[in-house]
């Protein structure tokens, strides 16, 4: 008969309410004591928090040697209230036969409340001889899962309301851009009929100009046979003149003539009288 095998999850998980995060910069060292044959050190750093580590590289033949971009982060999901630093000679045989130049404990349990800056300064080694200093940065930080769930539920509604926010805009700026594109067609076939009738009223324009220069040369064709047929009214009258003047002298010739036949009848009756 197969054996049964036991379920060690069936109790379920506490609730996870804090998390701790210790952020760890190695800056520098200074005033190392000689630990080689030719006075010299090769040192190198080991960071200890509860059962985690973070050991630094080597920087040969140094006593104030200087790390460059030398930083760790431990998490943790109790308390953890000191930080070890363990300064070491290298062994260029093995990190496990280094030789201890000294080492220092920083207590960090307040690090992780609110308003607490950490720590970053030197911190004096403890050794058999004057060790020396380190010069280390330690910030802590709290972050509680259930506030930090709440808060990110609260940030995903306050995302969905932006996001609900953005598509309404969007679809108001989509509306806007059709009746943009409607207003700039209805714009362009309103230049395009106000150019239509300015080139009919530039045209308009030309035919009145051509209508009045034919207008100024009819005045001036009428004022010139105005003034011919005033000539010719005073031509007329002068013949008229003339015509009656010479009616006159023909009704006076004919009774001078009519005068002189009368005459002339009565000296041939005196003549037919005295034969």
């Amino acid at each position: 008969m197969a054996e049964q095998v036991k379920d060690t999850q069936s109790d379920p998980l506490p609730p996870l309410e804090n998390i701790y995060f210790l952020t760890i910069a190695i800056k520098s060292a200074k005033d190392l004591p000689k630990m080689d044959t030719f006075g010299q050190s090769d040192p190198f750093i080991k960071v200890i928090a509860n059962k985690q580590s973070y050991t630094t590289k080597v920087i040969e033949k140094n006593l104030n040697p200087v790390w460059e971009d030398e930083n760790t982060s431990f998490v943790f999901f109790d308390r953890v209230g000191t930080v070890r630093f363990e300064v070491y000679d290298w062994d260029k045989g093995s990190f496990n036969k280094s030789d201890e130049i000294g080492s220092v404990e920083l207590q960090c349990g307040e690090f992780y409340e609110n308003g607490n800056d950490g720590f970053d300064g030197d911190l004096v080694l403890q050794g058999k001889e004057a060790a020396g200093s380190i010069q280390v940065k330690v910030e802590g930080r709290l972050i509680k899962p259930l506030e930090l769930e709440q808060r990110c539920d609260a940030l995903n509604q306050q995302c969905q309301q932006q996001s609900e926010d953005i598509a309404s805009k969007n679809e108001a700026i989509q509306a806007l851009a059709t009746k943009n594109t409607e207003l700039m067609s209805s714009k362009q076939q309103s230049l395009d009929e106000q150019q239509r009738l300015n080139g009919e009223l530039a045209q308009l324009r030309d035919r009145i100009a051509e209508q009045r220069g034919k207008n100024e040369d009819k005045r001036t064709e009428m004022q010139t046979l105005r003034e011919k047929t005033t000539d010719l009214k005073k031509k007329n009258s002068q013949k008229e003149q003339e015509i009656g003047d010479k009616e006159q002298q023909v009704k006076d010739e004919q009774s001078k003539l009519a005068t002189e036949e009368a005459e002339n009848e009565r000296l041939q009756t005196e003549l037919a009288q005295h034969r």
